[in-house]
């Protein structure tokens, strides 16, 4: 739900959550409940095929698209809105990296599914292929700040840890 609220904080006129296999698990609909957003669901055979559905779909209403996934835990509303402001001022993909080699957002104005098509997802390479791809399309990119995201369950001693309560020294007597 983090990454619902700092979609929300953002005041996008639209936040869409793309849920896969369906929208019907009870999770999704209990978010509808807490946040201004709409259900789709995911459409495609890989990642590439999901996103490029779901970036076309969306640009029939609107100017452009910015997709996160949820396992990104640092990115805030600030770095949405610079995203955006990067794409209303004329850049074709604004970008932000993933410290595994993928990234973590992802910009865009127009669809163009040659971007995700026959891409390795869930490898290293990720990041390059499609720094690739932009060059080949002829796109003005804008590369953001790299972030961690969390893909394994080793990667949650990444977080850094939030305590609620102050950490006391204990005296034991004996």
């Amino acid at each position: 739900m983090r990454t619902l609220e700092t979609a929300a904080k953002t005041g996008f006129d639209a936040v869409q959550l793309w849920c896969l296999p369906t929208t019907d698990h009870a999770f999704f609909h209990e978010c509808t409940q807490h946040f201004d957003i709409t259900l789709h669901t995911q459409l495609g055979t890989d990642l590439g095929e999901r996103m490029a559905h779901a970036i076309a779909a969306t640009l029939h209403h609107s100017r452009h698209v910015i997709l996160i996934g949820t396992d990104c835990p640092s990115l805030t509303s600030e770095t949405l809105n610079g995203a955006a402001k990067l794409l209303d001022q004329g850049v074709e993909a604004v970008i932000a990296p993933a410290l595994d080699g993928g990234y973590v957002l992802l910009g865009v104005s127009q669809p163009c599914p040659e971007l995700f098509a026959s891409i390795d997802w869930g490898s290293d390479a990720v990041m390059q292929s499609t720094r690739e791809r932009l060059r080949m399309l002829g796109w003005k990119w804008h590369e953001l700040a790299a972030h961690r995201d969390i893909d394994r369950a080793e990667d949650l001693d990444s977080l850094p840890v939030k305590r609620s309560f102050p950490t006391l020294p204990i005296k034991m007597d004996r």
